[in-house]
């Protein structure tokens, strides 16, 4: 798209479409509060953007939208870092 977002399908012929508008879902290793899982993040060149839940370990860190997010939660997961780190997907929902 226009904006660099990216869309994929579930699986070929899917109807089911995801994007990556940006940002990656990453959860720590280990529980922390709020500002130092902060400063655990920043200190990792990450930029904080909001926590998931209640915070202590769930986190949505900035990236740009596209291929680019998917990398980054790569690299991130690839790192040891993180226990997990997914791209933010963003999915169509169907009205019922």
């Amino acid at each position: 798209s226009a904006d660099g977002t990216a869309f994929f399908t579930e699986r070929p012929g899917s109807a089911r479409v995801m994007g990556l508008p940006g940002g990656v879902v990453v959860t720590l290793r280990e529980t922390m509060s709020p500002s130092r899982a902060q400063q655990f993040l920043a200190s990792r060149g990450l930029t904080p953007v909001r926590p998931i839940g209640d915070g202590s370990t769930t986190w949505l860190v900035a990236s740009d939208p596209g291929l680019p997010s998917l990398h980054l939660a790569n690299r991130l997961y690839e790192s040891g870092d993180f226990a997990a780190a997914s791209p933010n997907w963003w999915q169509a929902r169907a009205k019922k």
